[in-house]
């Protein structure tokens, strides 16, 4: 598209678009070949025994490094695709990588006026809050997601457990919004 009809705008950023869409695919499937030749080389189902909250500890950090929970959320779903990690941990590190997102917004929010430090501090206390809860409530939501919707594939069971925190994240805030804000 880009080389035969790249002169018109629309097209050349529709181009563009497809072009880094499919590259963010092709850099999952590299993701996921890798964790899977990882785990045959390491028994990595050994760290499984550890807290849970290492687990938070380690989805923190790896967002922290990567500024991008996604990639962390990916990375995640690599590792229960390819057995290293069951669920539990990995719904942990999915905790972690969500409350990492708030770093760059507290780095940015340094030099910045009033108004962007309170938007850092409204969103580390969304994620805290929310992190917090979840984690206290990971065994149930668990169970939930097993149990109550009958989930069975691990990789949906994570997207699952992603999305019902972000809801529960809105249920909780939604009475305080207008204090909040």
């Amino acid at each position: 598209l880009l080389i035969t009809l790249g002169k018109r705008k629309t097209t050349k950023y529709l181009s563009y678009f497809l072009f880094g869409f499919g590259l963010l695919f092709v850099a999952l499937s590299f993701m996921k070949t890798a964790m899977e030749g990882h785990v045959k080389d390491f028994d990595l189902t050994q760290y499984n025994a550890l807290p849970l909250i290492v687990f938070l500890a380690i989805g923190f950090l790896i967002t922290v490094v990567v500024q991008s929970s996604s990639v962390t959320m990916a990375l995640t779903l690599s590792a229960l695709h390819a057995g290293a990690i069951s669920f539990a941990p990995a719904a942990a590190l999915v905790l972690g990588s969500e409350l990492g997102t708030i770093i760059k917004l507290l780095i940015s929010a340094i030099g910045g006026g009033p108004v962007k430090k309170r938007v850092a501090m409204g969103n580390f206390l969304f994620n805290l809050v929310l992190m917090t809860v979840a984690f206290i409530l990971l065994r149930p939501i668990i169970w939930l997601i097993y149990e109550y919707f009958g989930i069975r594939d691990p990789l949906i069971g994570l997207v699952m457990f992603s999305t019902l925190i972000n809801l529960m994240g809105i249920l909780i805030f939604l009475p305080f919004l207008d204090p909040f804000s």
